[in-house]
């Protein structure tokens, strides 16, 4: 029952993440009236009215603000994992408590112990998204402000455009490990809090994509 209770959560998970990116995609609009749909027309409209223009200190700003909110949740993203994996192999009494609140489920120290792990791949591949996230937005600022030719401006608007929304693809990633990893922190304490965290998450996602 634990397992079926973890898969089923895991793969709704899965198919929403799937359906926003897929909508995302798309610039139409027929496309579902997701967030992230919203926010990749306003970041093409921000792009078309910035890129090679006489806004550069908007640009700027905007892409900095930016560049600070990943490098924060970046720099969260890699304390967690080390803080996490440090506890891991050196507090028994960490485990000792989630055994004691684990009201269903296997509830032996290797399998609190492949939890713990699990949690800290999935801090570590946001720590990489995010990373690949400031990358792509550094070197969007060095390229937003060129001046571009005229016979040039239509190529170098989907260079500008492909490295934006590669930075925001990882952002978005990163961001979605962060909700993983929320629901794997429950799964530490047992299948029935997971279960729980599950269903306030889609509710929550709902709301937010």
């Amino acid at each position: 029952m634990s397992t079926a209770l973890i898969a089923d959560g895991v793969a709704l998970l899965f198919a929403i993440a799937a359906f926003v990116w897929q909508s995302c995609r798309a610039l139409s609009d027929s496309a579902p009236p997701t967030a992230h749909h919203r926010h990749r027309i306003a970041r093409k409209a921000w792009l078309e009215a910035t890129a090679g223009g006489t806004r550069d200190v908007l640009a700027v700003q905007t892409l900095r603000n930016w560049i600070m909110s990943v490098t924060f949740l970046a720099s969260t993203s890699i304390l967690f994992a080390l803080g996490l994996l440090a506890a891991a192999f050196t507090n028994d009494k960490l485990s000792t408590f989630a055994q004691g609140i684990n009201l269903f489920g296997n509830d032996s120290g290797e399998l609190w112990l492949f939890k713990a792990l699990l949690l800290v791949t999935v801090f570590l591949v946001a720590f990489f998204a995010f990373s690949l996230s400031i990358r792509a937005f550094v070197h969007l600022g060095f390229m937003i402000n060129v001046p571009i030719p005229a016979e040039d401006k239509e190529a170098q608007a989907r260079i500008l455009a492909r490295e934006m929304e590669k930075g925001a693809f990882n952002y978005w990633l990163g961001l979605r490990c962060y909700y993983a990893a929320a629901l794997l922190t429950f799964w530490l304490f047992g299948p029935l809090w997971m279960a729980i965290g599950t269903v306030v998450l889609l509710i929550a996602l709902r709301r937010i994509d």
